[in-house]
């Protein structure tokens, strides 16, 4: 009898070790499920931020239309065709859907020029041989839905590149016909530690519309 019990507590014992090592090492880990559902919940979201269907501010510039996303705010220099903000001076590039973009004109007459996004009709001068950006930096083109190219171009600036641009700063340049003889160019300076916005400028030129 004696060894019946011991028999019986032996196998409770094993039964209960096997369960733990089970439950610690084996069993699917919930919170890796979470995690996953999370990210891929926020994921979707962001992509929905992004797209310009929905946003309520559209730009119209002398030549062309453009979506702003929601909550952005701007600075505008109507006689240099200029629309620019600073996230160095402010926080301008926050997404708030549902609240249109503000575009007010400059009071200091672009007194500060360290601009993080900038919309500037170019010259063909500007745009020529000497234009700021290069075949290498190139990173694909866009077609925005009224059927304009958009070349994509990207640019990271290492030490010594440029005194007044940080080591690691990356610059985008989105560069489109305006339907004369001169060229748009949607540029963005990411600084270190800042977020990249460069989703919503994708979208933004996708929204172009070139006035006829």
């Amino acid at each position: 009898m004696h060894a019946i019990v011991v028999g019986v507590l032996i196998v409770c014992l094993v039964g209960a070790i096997g369960f733990i090592f089970w439950q610690n090492f084996l069993q699917p880990n919930a919170n890796d499920n979470t995690t996953a559902s999370v990210a891929e919940s926020n994921e979707k979201t962001d992509s929905k931020k992004a797209s310009s269907l929905d946003w309520e501010t559209t730009y119209s510039g002398e030549r062309f239309t453009m979506k702003l996303p929601d909550g952005w705010k701007f600075l505008e220099l109507r006689e240099y065709y200029a629309l620019y903000s600073n996230d160095e001076v402010d926080n301008p590039l926050v997404y708030q859907s549902g609240t249109p973009a503000s575009v007010t004109e400059d009071p200091k007459g672009a007194g500060d020029m360290r601009w993080t996004i900038s919309l500037n009709r170019m010259t063909p001068a500007q745009y020529g041989p000497t234009a700021p950006w290069n075949e290498s930096d190139k990173v694909e083109t866009l077609t925005s839905t009224s059927g304009v190219a958009v070349t994509k171009y990207r640019h990271e600036y290492k030490s010594g590149d440029n005194i007044y641009y940080p080591d690691g700063m990356i610059e985008y340049q989105y560069v489109f016909k305006d339907g004369g003889e001169g060229h748009i160019a949607l540029s963005y300076k990411k600084l270190p530690g800042k977020s990249d916005v460069t989703s919503y400028l994708d979208e933004m030129v996708k929204s172009v519309v070139i006035k006829k």
